[in-house]
């Protein structure tokens, strides 16, 4: 789990909608781009926008900023990893909508386009800016006052001919994108997640648990990502049950919330590795393997947060206020820029910080990153987010043109067929 929490540098990816609760207003550009279904007819029940993900998942980024900045002064990030897992179950929920909203040939392309518009083109936006900033000289001296793990990622180089090369797939990009890894995990299991969401749909919930479970321990895997697969599958498991989620949690005691709440603090605290193992209640003989597994915690908690933010009003409510709604709208490009400006902030410090002096400056690098990322959002996610709609609005026009000509084609030769 160490591993996991000194790798986790997250985002995530903002994810298609999902159809339980209510739509986001509707008088807003953006709003209206990213809550804009797949042009089908058939995809009514599956155009709803949950805000209050949006907002979960703006705090999430949030919290991965200041792990980070921590990080970078005092000790390795490791309260960063929960919420790239959080992330990782939130794209499971939320795409599993998306990619409920058609079963054509088409209605899969349109997925495919949305996903590579939402992820690709800010990644490699992203990607270019962290470049560039690599090339101002390094000021300040070398180690006053920071941790050994920024300084991995202080003094990096790479020709533009190498760059190019990094910008076809989302990855860490010889580290000048340390967060990367974690947009390609979302690209790999988007491009697998409409068969793990026929395989619970169609066979059985157990089976696309259990291929995850395999994922999770096997000892030689063919791909590293495919440990977060569970993530993902729980995050579709948890949609598929939102339905029985909702009655449950209404015939539910006034202290549901609250045991919730105790799931989520503990098993997080169990997948950061905080609870020695003599205390950890789910050290279980049998059973223990997994439930205290770090990503399998993770994973529990995580779900239980998605929960809490669907179907708990209170909590609901506060993830839909318009500072956290902001962040969430955000959350994907302060994600991708904030390392860098992180990096760019570490220049000034010149010895070991106070406490008082580390909370200013935490402060500092989460304001500039937001300042950032709203403008990025702004110039190149929406125009991203649109392009994309308008490549999913031709393909569904040239497909329901086919489908009208082979009708008018089968008409045309039944009738024929008739006359002989």
């Amino acid at each position: 789990m160490q591993d996991l929490l000194f790798r986790c540098r997250h985002w995530r990816s903002n994810s298609d909608r999902s159809r339980h609760v209510r739509h986001a207003p509707a008088n807003s550009r953006e709003s209206q781009l990213l809550s804009k279904p797949m042009t089908s007819p058939d995809n009514s029940s599956h155009t709803a926008r949950i805000s209050s993900l949006d907002g979960l998942r703006g705090i999430a980024a949030i919290v991965v900023v200041i792990g980070h900045t921590i990080g970078a002064l005092r000790s390795p990030p490791g309260i960063a990893g929960p919420s790239v897992i959080l992330f990782f179950v939130l794209s499971g929920y939320c795409l599993t909508a998306s990619a409920l909203r058609g079963d054509r040939l088409s209605d899969r392309a349109q997925f495919y386009v949305r996903r590579i518009f939402r992820i690709h083109p800010p990644f490699v936006v992203a990607l270019l800016i962290a470049w560039t900033a690599s090339h101002i000289a390094w000021s300040g001296p070398c180690c006053a006052g920071l941790s050994p793990w920024i300084l991995n990622f202080t003094h990096l180089s790479m020709p533009a001919g190498e760059l190019v090369q990094h910008m076809f797939f989302p990855g860490t990009a010889q580290d000048f994108m340390p967060v990367g890894w974690t947009l390609e995990v979302e690209m790999v299991f988007s491009i697998l997640l409409p068969l793990f969401v026929l395989l619970a749909r169609e066979g059985h919930w157990s089976l696309a648990l259990g291929l995850s479970l395999w994922a999770l321990f096997q000892r030689e895997p063919a791909y590293t990502g495919q440990v977060y697969a569970i993530h993902f599958v729980v995050g579709i498991l948890v949609y598929e049950a939102s339905g029985r989620i909702a009655v449950v949690m209404k015939r539910a005691p006034r202290v549901a919330p609250l045991v919730l709440a105790l799931v989520a603090a503990y098993a997080t605290l169990v997948g950061m590795n905080f609870i020695p193992v003599q205390w950890n209640i789910f050290f279980w003989p049998g059973i223990s393997t997994l439930l205290s597994t770090p990503l399998f915690a993770l994973a529990i908690s995580s779900a239980a947060f998605t929960i809490a933010a669907v179907h708990l009003t209170s909590v609901r409510s506060f993830l839909e206020w318009r500072p956290i709604a902001f962040l969430g709208r955000v959350s994907y490009s302060l994600y991708l820029l904030h390392f860098t400006v992180l990096l760019l902030a570490v220049r000034m410090v010149a010895r070991p910080l106070t406490d008082f002096e580390m909370i200013f400056f935490i402060l500092v690098v989460v304001a500039t990153s937001t300042i950032a990322a709203a403008a990025m959002y702004r110039f190149v996610e929406l125009p991203s987010i649109e392009a994309g709609n308008r490549v999913c609005s031709w393909i569904a026009r040239y497909s329901q043109s086919e489908e009208r000509l082979s009708r008018i084609q089968s008409q045309d030769t039944a009738s024929g067929n008739r006359d002989a």
